[in-house]
């Protein structure tokens, strides 16, 4: 057990070492506090084109667009999509064009063969941009009026090619809201998006709640094409564009935009079904063999502190404060975050049977069930 300790406090202590330093100097987007933030970079604002698709989101598309047409911006156009809804998506996308000439709504009936509905919808929407710079959304974000240019007037300024920003996830009820924040805790220390803006870093990151990027590297990076049967789109859209040597940066921007990610617990494992396998090429195996491991790494602290003696119970309390730091570190330190750490013991079992259940489900099925279509494992796996 001692040596178990030793060899988990090596590991902790390790991607303490490779995370920190990136995490010290992590862009934060705020709200701006001195008038120039707001004003006009060198040569002007770029026209932005926001593109937002919906597939059956009535309950919140309206709150969504109401957001995007609130934005301040001087140049912009907004292309909402429609994408084979069967519920009043539509319908309310129309009523609320009627008055916003700001607003374009199209709409897709058919997917064609080899393409995700999103993915597709997407590409479809950067193809009838006009915008110098396109924006990817989400049609359940909520933007700040001033979202857009606090971060144009960063692109501009850090001389970007592509921004991805994290928003405040908005969750009901503790528990929820614990097991969402150990989610984006554990994807921080997997792809270590802190690195992203260093050219020396393989690292990347992609949000789709906001990625903003110029219309010229989208299509230079072959735009969602290459990754058309990827439900991880957001993600391979940031690693494409790191590895093709454009300038890439990824911030947390809590007080720019929000979103509830999902209404319940049950509804955050549903929607794990269709992205928990890519990451790992829809290896099964690989993932099973992983979470025994992942428990241990984020648990064997609270095991060990209790069940361990002498010098032992030391080692595991060192790798207790020092997790505990860490994972504060990416967050506002405050009461809730020490309640999420707290709640380890509840949420990363059930983070890791919501991973083991999306993986069976995947394997019983023959592929991911996402948005009433099934998309077969081979198709998946395309390159």
């Amino acid at each position: 057990m001692n040596l178990l300790g030793i060899l988990f406090l090596i590991i902790w202590l390790g991607l303490i070492a490779i995370g920190l330093p990136g995490l010290m100097r992590m862009t934060r987007l705020s709200l701006p506090v001195e008038r120039r933030l707001t004003e006009a970079p060198a040569g002007g604002w770029p026209r932005v084109s926001i593109i937002v698709t919906a597939c059956n989101e009535e309950r919140t598309i309206a709150m969504g667009l109401r957001s995007l047409l609130a934005i301040d911006y001087p140049h912009l156009e907004i292309i909402a999509i429609n994408d084979r809804s069967t519920d009043q998506t539509g319908a309310v996308m129309k009523e609320t064009a009627r008055d916003h000439p700001t607003l374009t709504i199209m709409e897709i009936t058919d997917l064609p063969p080899g393409w995700l509905g999103k993915n597709h919808a997407l590409a479809k929407g950067a193809a009838n941009a006009t915008g110098e710079w396109l924006l990817f959304t989400d049609a359940d974000v909520v933007f700040h009026p001033l979202a857009l240019k606090t971060a144009i007037n960063h692109t501009v300024c850090q001389q970007l090619d592509h921004l991805a920003a994290a928003p405040l996830m908005k969750a009901k009820g503790v528990l929820l809201q614990g097991l969402v924040f150990l989610f984006m805790f554990n994807l921080m220390i997997f792809f270590r998006p802190q690195y992203a803006k260093s050219p020396h870093s393989h690292a990347h990151m992609g949000v789709g709640a906001f990625n903003l990027l110029k219309k010229s590297v989208y299509q230079a990076v072959g735009g969602h094409k290459p990754i058309r049967m990827r439900p991880d789109d957001d993600l391979k859209l940031g690693r494409m564009i790191k590895h093709k040597g454009y300038r890439q940066d990824f911030a947390f921007a809590e007080e720019l935009l929000e979103v509830e990610w999902y209404p319940s617990i049950r509804e955050m494992m549903r929607g794990l079904e269709k992205n928990t396998l890519a990451p790992f090429e829809y290896r099964i195996p690989i993932l099973m063999t992983g979470l025994l491991p992942l428990g241990a790494f984020y648990l064997l602290p609270f095991i060990g502190i209790v069940v361990a003696e002498g010098w032992g119970r030391a080692i595991y309390a060192v790798m207790l404060i020092a997790s505990f730091l860490y994972f504060c570190l990416h967050g506002r330190m405050s009461w809730r975050m020490v309640g999420y750490y707290a709640l380890f013991p509840i949420t990363v079992p059930l983070l890791l049977y919501a991973l083991a259940r999306a993986a069976w489900l995947t394997w019983r099925r023959g592929g991911i069930m996402w948005r009433g279509t099934l998309y077969p494992i081979e198709w998946l796996k395309q390159k």
